[in-house]
């Protein structure tokens, strides 16, 4: 028999394997949405505890990195026979519920039903994690009939950016592999492969006026007045059509197609949704200005997130954002556009590099189906891994298709646990160090 038989015959009895897992699957992403991880502040030290015995029961060696006190990340390794080295990336921590009465359930309680796991963090990403624990345990028992070493992290910090997780994993020299399958992100009734994600141009309006008394607003100059005046021209740089790579054109199309199809959105929603990748989209997030009731505010700030879609320039969009603030016309406002960090426009590996076609051959043994290429909306940790570690970093998430991450009622479904955890298996045991050679 061949090795590659062999290989084949692994596999095929790892997929039959994992078919059977969806209880275990479950119970483990219901016990990690039950160790809160809300961030702010982002404390992970408990999950990883928690991960950590998991996985030294399962045999693996493990690796805590705690850059600041509580912050923890975990690194378990599965050492492969042959040449490669592969990184599986998740993150742990997960956003506030916000407000309880909006839940149907407790958000942290992990209610198993209906076929899928509730709770905050289920499909963003906590249910990944799950399956990559699983895995992890699964690759490990195959002894040498492993080729490539298979790194498995769980981040923390990721839902602020991951300055104290991957971030700095990075920047310190600890991600070292070839290529890096990040595990975050949800996918619909067709599978679907990430091949980068949006960045943003985080932008802040800044009015400035004069204090009075508010019993005498005739001829006031009043910084609130000026902020709502020019709001909407700076939400006009949503019509400004964004010039992307050709090559990256056909995929930021069918992403918006592909959130149409999953979201069930109508009408001017989901127009929206089907431009998402062609446009910046534009969300006013907070509004600030006054001290009192009886007195004319002297200054407010409105904040919007802006996501861009990767390969284009950031430069014109900033500059369009100048020129529609100054086109208000309104003395005494002015944008304040962040500074541009590594991989603020986000990120994408080329629709022809190895990886991802590794990765689509990976979907299509696990799954039957040969997945198409999509953008995510959100920003990930392979930001971090592709634009600092300067690893090719391809994704495929748990998520369920509205499962809700970051909203109320979240949840994940099991079958898309176990879809998840049959492709990280497939993209783990038919990985060779070609595969992530542009």
């Amino acid at each position: 028999m061949t090795s590659e038989n062999s290989a084949s015959e692994t596999l095929s009895d790892l997929l039959t394997r994992i078919d059977s897992l969806g209880d275990e699957l479950a119970e483990l992403t219901s016990r990690l949405v039950r160790i809160p991880t809300v961030n702010p502040p982002g404390d992970t030290a408990a999950l990883v505890e928690a991960v950590d015995a998991v996985l030294r029961r399962q045999g693996l060696e493990t690796r805590v990195h705690e850059f600041v006190s509580g912050k923890a990340s975990l690194c378990a390794t599965v050492p492969g026979r042959g040449e490669g080295r592969l990184i599986w990336l998740g993150h742990i921590d997960v956003v506030p519920p916000g407000k309880l009465d909006a839940w149907e359930r407790d958000p942290f309680s992990g209610e198993i039903t209906g076929g899928r796991v509730y709770g905050r963090g289920t499909t963003d990403m906590k249910g990944g994690d799950a399956a990559a624990i699983v895995v992890a345990g699964l690759l490990h028992s195959l002894g040498d009939r492993l080729g490539p070493t298979v790194e498995f992290w769980f981040t923390c910090d990721e839902e602020v950016g991951g300055a104290d997780g991957a971030r700095k994993i990075a920047e310190a020299g600890l991600f070292r592999a070839d290529a890096c399958l990040i595990g975050d992100g949800w996918t619909g009734a067709s599978p679907t492969v990430d091949i980068g994600c949006k960045g943003g141009m985080g932008t802040t309006l800044r009015a400035r006026g004069t204090a009075g008394h508010a019993s005498r607003p005739m001829g006031s100059d009043n910084a609130i007045d000026k902020l709502l005046a020019v709001i909407p021209y700076a939400r006009r740089i949503g019509e400004f059509r964004l010039e992307l790579p050709e090559e990256l054109y056909p995929v930021a199309k069918a992403s918006g197609e592909d959130l149409v199809a999953n979201s069930g959105l109508e009408g001017a929603d989901a127009e929206m949704a089907r431009n998402l990748f062609l446009y910046p989209s534009v969300a006013l997030t907070m509004i600030n200005g006054g001290v009192k009731t009886n007195v004319i505010p002297d200054e407010a700030t409105a904040t919007f997130d802006i996501r861009l879609t990767p390969g284009c320039d950031r430069e014109k969009v900033r500059a369009r954002m100048l020129e529609l603030v100054a086109e208000a016309g309104v003395q005494g406002v002015e944008a304040e556009v962040r500074p541009s960090l590594a991989g603020s426009a986000g990120y994408y590996e080329s629709p022809s590099h190895p990886f991802v076609q590794h990765m689509r051959a990976a979907v299509k043994a696990a799954t039957g189906t040969l997945p198409a290429l999509r953008l995510l909306s959100g920003g990930t940790d392979g930001i971090s891994t592709h634009h600092i570690a300067g690893i090719p970093s391809v994704g495929f998430g748990a998520g369920s298709a509205g499962g809700g991450a970051h909203g109320p009622n979240e949840f994940v479904k099991i079958a898309d646990l176990v879809r998840a955890a049959k492709v990280y298996a497939a993209a783990a045991l038919t990985f060779k160090p070609g595969a992530a050679q542009a």
